[in-house]
């Protein structure tokens, strides 16, 4: 009887030590954005990578659902997910969600075709400089179709950026506008040779470099503790290295 008890005492400890070290799951709602974000993509991009690494330095697990980016954005809202990434912080934002550290900084750019004449020898430096240009961008992104609609710009938006690539191709839009990075990625994924030269990226950039961080539900349990964890990995990570790691694996 008393080896069955101590068996028992045994188990029941080895039972509350897996539970004190367990990891706990959050969860987070995204959708495709090479090379940041993507389900096919490995460790399911760069900014997700980054996010991973993070949360496991503070003893997390993070969990993945790709959606559209609207939906996604709505479930965060809802605090059906505990956040989305990478957006950047704006007013619009501010006092509907809480943001994290800086994942990533980055800068956008402009993309045109060489045979829409509309923008033949066009020089960007200011958002009124678009006026009477159509612009495409990738649904849910904010924080380029507020600034520019406030400018009186047109704005499509659309689900990818491949789309975006299309219709700038055959001139239904004038301009698509995302992160230098996407662009360079979704041309050098879906085109090649002469006709990766028919595109134009400007030299200027559309608008100041962003911070991209984690945008993060007020209404998800404990949301207000588990951004502070992700932030402590997030320190983590950049101190021992495992951050700068990170960014040299894709060139950054």
């Amino acid at each position: 009887m008393r080896k069955f008890s101590s068996f028992i005492a045994c188990a029941l400890s080895a039972l509350f030590i897996n539970v004190a070290f367990a990891q706990e799951t959050i969860a987070f709602a995204v959708g495709e954005w090479s090379p940041y974000t993507g389900k096919d993509l490995k460790n399911n991009g760069m900014a997700a990578e980054i996010v991973s690494a993070a949360c496991s330095a503070a003893g997390l697990n993070a969990k993945y659902e790709y959606l559209p980016w609207k939906r996604a954005e709505a479930n965060v809202a809802e605090g059906v997910h505990f956040g989305t990434f990478p957006y950047k912080e704006t007013k619009e934002r501010e006092g509907r969600f809480l943001f994290s550290k800086t994942l990533f900084t980055s800068s956008f750019a402009l993309l045109t075709s060489k045979d829409n004449k509309k923008t033949a020898n066009f020089k960007y430096s200011r958002l009124e400089d678009l006026k009477g240009f159509s612009v495409g961008i990738i649904a849910g992104t904010d924080a380029i179709k507020v600034p520019l609609e406030q400018a009186g710009v047109t704005v499509e938006e659309v689900a990818s950026a491949e789309q975006n690539l299309k219709k700038v191709e055959s001139a239904r839009i004038d301009f698509y506008i995302d992160d230098r990075a996407v662009i360079f990625e979704e041309l050098k994924r879906n085109y090649g040779g002469d006709k990766k030269a028919n595109f134009v990226l400007l030299d200027s950039s559309f608008g100041d470099k962003n911070d991209f961080k984690i945008m993060i539900s007020m209404k998800y349990t404990n949301s207000n503790v588990l951004v502070g964890k992700v932030n402590e990995g997030l320190s983590k990570i950049t101190e021992s290295g495992e951050y700068k790691k990170i960014l040299a694996k894709y060139g950054l």
